[in-house]
């Protein structure tokens, strides 16, 4: 993304006014994510927790070899650590330099690594639930048809689970999936619980959410071939459809996705040996103000509408007037269980596969901090002139470094003096057109400006 602000001062006595035109372009300067060592291809690929002992390396010495003793990391944020071991906390490219002393002299041997996050690390719980990666698996006397791998969480009654990153509201459509996952249940034909409530939250608005209730298909005499999702906004009656008739409890809308590890609806396992691994889907037509799951079934990947929170027959005076922040986070939550503990395999959250490793590829974001209808600042000839301020986020990064650079252009618009400016403010020496630019930067080295 590329936040200019072109600033142009016009003579009028002493006054010079300043008239801003901000571009937002949506083009990213990404770099390759890895350091390479000139004697090595590709870095060495390493984790988030992983830790780094100098007593476990040796540096080459007199034809040989002798143990390090110490360690000096340069990090992706910039920052540098001595000792002898060392904790991997960014995910992004180090420079390690293990190093021994030997006779007063100081032998040294410098490696790189790449960090990344294993899937499981976007997923936190701060009341008991446990989080691991691994893949579907039932006891059951049926061959399951593929291996599904995914982070794996084990819930007890009235535990959670959190992302550690959001999801933009722009994303918010039909088409984008939140969430996608499966019920595991321990034994095939049996549940472990027999309700998940996932929970989307405005980001600066802990009042204004979207609570998503999946339950076990087993109301009057079914036996979980399907669960039934309903929706509601704010305290809303929460209700999904099937088809035309509405439901307010006990049933909603009909998903093939069981908590019991069921395959097609009504299909008897004698007739079809094979252990279900439909998973369930969840996404918001932001603009329309609808919950949808799916797929449909096995055969199509269509979704079922759940509820319209907008809806002025069943919401009347109480529409959902959507989100206001530019985010939204993710709560899951498990609750009515029939045993100890409970499984949910979650194959991907958002843009984010977990599956596999996490590769950060995303370029932060930039916002001015300026109202819209604020009149533009001024600014005189040969005085301070105030930079408007800017905030840089990243979906990964809780920090990331930006940078301010101010251009004094000629009249064909081309980059004439970069001016000095302390990332505040600059001394505005000439009457004509300035080019402020703002730049932000991940640890993994992808950039925005």
């Amino acid at each position: 993304m590329k936040a200019v602000t072109k600033t142009k001062i016009y003579r009028c006595g002493l006054l010079a006014i300043v008239l801003f035109c901000l571009t937002l372009m949506g083009a990213f300067c990404l770099r390759d994510n890895h350091v390479v060592d000139a004697g090595s291809s590709t870095p060495q690929t390493i984790y988030i927790g992983d830790v780094l002992n100098a007593k476990t390396h040796t540096v080459a010495y007199d034809g040989g070899s002798i143990k390090a003793t110490g360690l000096e990391a340069v990090c992706p944020s910039g920052g540098i650590y001595g000792g002898s071991v060392f904790t991997i906390e960014q995910a992004g490219d180090y420079a390690v330099t293990y190093y021994a002393v030997v006779n007063g002299k100081r032998v040294e041997d410098t490696r790189y690594y790449t960090a990344l996050r294993k899937p499981q690390d976007l997923i936190y719980s701060t009341d008991g639930a446990t989080v691991d990666y691994g893949k579907y698996a039932v006891e059951n006397p049926y061959k399951t048809p593929a291996d599904t791998y995914g982070t794996i969480v084990t819930f007890k009654a009235g535990t959670s689970v959190q992302f550690s990153t959001t999801i933009s509201t722009e994303k918010l459509t039909a088409d984008y999936n939140i969430i996608d996952l499966i019920v595991m249940p321990s034994v095939f034909k049996e549940s472990d619980f027999e309700r998940l409530t996932v929970r989307i939250t405005d980001s600066e608005d802990p009042d204004n959410y979207v609570d998503v209730v999946i339950d076990d298909g087993t109301f009057e005499g079914g036996y979980g071939q399907v669960s039934y999702v309903r929706a509601g906004a704010n305290g809303q009656q929460i209700g999904g459809y099937e088809g035309a008739k509405y439901h307010t409890a006990n049933w909603g809308t009909p998903i093939e996705h069981s908590f019991r590890g069921f395959g097609r609806s009504a299909e008897s396992r004698e007739n079809n040996p094979t252990l279900s691994e439909q998973s369930l889907t969840l996404s918001i037509d932001h603009a329309e103000k609808k919950v949808l799951c799916g797929p449909i079934s096995f055969d199509s990947k269509e979704k079922l509408l759940v509820n319209d929170l907008d809806d002025v027959v069943n919401y009347k005076g109480n529409p959902w007037g959507g989100f206001t922040s530019d985010e939204v986070t993710v709560k899951v939550t498990a609750n009515s269980f029939t045993k100890a503990t409970g499984a949910v395999l979650f194959k991907s959250f958002g843009d984010y596969d977990l599956s596999q490793d996490i590769r950060d590829g995303d370029a932060p974001t930039i916002a001015l901090d300026y109202p819209l209808d604020q009149a533009l600042p001024t600014a005189t000839v040969g005085k301070d002139f105030f930079i408007i301020p800017f905030t840089a986020k990243d979906a990964l990064d809780a920090q990331v470094k930006t940078d301010v650079y101010v251009y004094y252009l000629d009249e064909n618009g081309e980059r004439l003096i970069n001016v000095s400016n302390d990332g505040k403010k600059f001394v505005a020496k000439y009457a004509g057109v300035y080019e402020i630019v703002y730049c932000a930067e991940d640890y993994s080295g992808n950039k925005a400006t």
